[in-house]
């Protein structure tokens, strides 16, 4: 603590859009900064894509340390470095090419896939053959094959059952805590221990964690894309109803933040694939204020596209209207996913509402 002084921050980022953890990162940023340089405009820098001037960075390192833990995408080191002046970031990502440019990089060398071994010793599974760890599709198989093997080698079918319906959570998002007891409660009736106990156990396997700052459940891409293949060949449609169902018969205060700003961003989605209407959700005012508020006009407006109704189309072409007057300059990464709607709507909390 002597090198920082003023401590140090440590943000999971794993599978979350730039755009989810925007607010998190700037908290986290500012409380180990110090005193901002006060001629340092950092929305003003950020958002005119003004981040270095004369080949320097806003402000030198500093007393604090940020932590930026899986990495997968530029724009989180970038915002870090321009807002917080007098912090130093520190970003650990699985390949270099998803750094920013020109900052010093440190390559630790893996003889062998961690992750493989991991489950390979936790299952008691080798792949028949060693993948080519420089291609993808290699490297899925392989995890395929173990897990394949593996799971139904456990016995335990409660436990696999659950881990495959958490294949229903979208790609691009860490998973929260909160939302998977409300899915188990709704497909299994366990309780928040049993709960608990079971992402334990998986956790020993090696097909998931927990974040060690945030309440949500990192699971690798190679693992979901496997449970995604297996819930879909099951039928993933009453998976999604069930999360539905949970979160919009659930009392507000079940909430936390982590599942606000998921649900916020995805509820849609899951209401899609549950065979809902996607304008009952995307069309309505609330709705459309928060997601406005927290995401911008692009995210809004590919939800309406999507839902396709002239009541929608009316209200994508008043915000296209209105863009220069709605859209500010904000510290947020554009969004690209699409979006659907439910029929009921949960109270829609703001997740910086914590």
């Amino acid at each position: 603590m002597k090198r920082f002084p003023n401590g140090i921050a440590w943000l999971s980022v794993g599978a979350d859009r730039p755009e989810m953890l925007t607010d998190q990162m700037v908290d986290r940023a500012f409380e180990v900064n110090g005193e901002s340089d006060p001629d340092t405009d950092w929305l003003e820098a950020f958002s005119t894509g003004r981040l270095m001037d004369g080949g320097e960075w806003p402000g030198p390192p500093g007393d604090g340390l940020l932590v930026l833990d899986g990495v997968r995408d530029p724009y989180l080191p970038l915002a870090a470095l321009v807002i917080a002046d007098h912090v130093s970031v520190l970003v650990t990502a699985r390949s270099a090419r998803v750094l920013p440019d020109d900052i010093p990089v440190i390559a630790l060398p893996v003889p062998r896939w961690p992750l493989l071994e991991r489950l390979s010793g936790e299952l008691g599974v080798r792949p028949a053959q060693e993948p080519d760890l420089n291609d993808p599709r290699s490297r899925a198989a392989a995890v395929r094959e173990v897990l394949s093997a593996g799971l139904a080698g456990l016995k335990l079918p409660g436990s696999v059952a659950r881990l495959t319906e958490l294949g229903v959570f979208a790609d691009e998002a860490n998973i929260p805590a909160g939302l998977v007891r409300l899915l188990w409660k709704r497909t299994a009736e366990l309780e928040p221990l049993d709960c608990e106990l079971t992402l334990t156990g998986l956790s020993a396997l090696g097909v998931l964690s927990r974040a060690p700052d945030r309440e949500v459940v990192m699971i690798p891409d190679v693992i979901r894309g496997h449970l995604r293949a297996e819930l879909a060949a099951a039928g993933s449609g009453e998976v999604h109803r069930a999360l539905m169902e949970a979160v919009v018969e659930a009392p507000h205060t079940a909430f936390s933040a982590e599942d606000a700003r998921y649900f916020l961003f995805y509820l849609p989605d899951h209401a899609a694939q549950a065979g809902d209407e996607v304008s009952d959700i995307v069309c309505d005012g609330a709705w459309l204020a928060r997601k406005l508020n927290r995401f911008g006009i692009a995210a809004v407006e590919q939800d309406l596209m999507r839902a396709g109704t002239p009541l929608a189309e009316r209200l994508r072409r008043t915000l296209a209207q209105s863009m220069t007057v709605l859209e500010r300059p904000e510290l947020v990464a554009p969004p690209a996913a699409d979006a659907g709607g439910h029929a009921r709507l949960p109270p829609v909390r703001d997740p910086r509402d914590g």
